[in-house]
């Protein structure tokens, strides 16, 4: 994820929702989650029936596999795993290989997040 943003240089700067049921465009609206993982997912629907799993992507199971799709991550949210991986805790950095330490001091932000 961080090497195609870096590579793409393009992140929302703000919040991100799915809006429309990827299988078949309709609006999606807010429904009870019905899956028991309530607390930690938002439950997500369109008229037609697709219900969805809205947790920093929209997912759902399909025929015993699951189905993910990831939203854009925001630029807070690069701006944090960047500085994990340079300043985070002494396991952190050592098992960061030095090529992509490099890039990743590179990386517009090292120096936004204290790198």
């Amino acid at each position: 994820m961080l090497l195609r943003v870096y590579l793409e240089q393009h992140f929302p700067a703000g919040a991100v929702r799915f809006s429309f049921c990827p299988i078949c465009a309709a609006v999606l609206s807010n429904v009870p989650h019905a899956v028991g993982d309530a607390g930690w997912a938002l439950g997500r629907a369109c008229p037609d029936g697709h219900r969805w799993a809205e947790r920093n992507g929209l997912g759902r199971m399909f025929g015993g596999m699951h189905f993910s799709l990831q939203r854009e991550p925001l630029e807070s949210e690069v701006k944090r795993v960047v500085a994990f991986w340079l300043d985070g805790d002494y396991e952190a950095r050592i098992r960061l290989h030095h090529s992509v330490r490099d890039v990743l001091a590179e990386f517009p932000f090292a120096r936004l997040a204290g790198a």
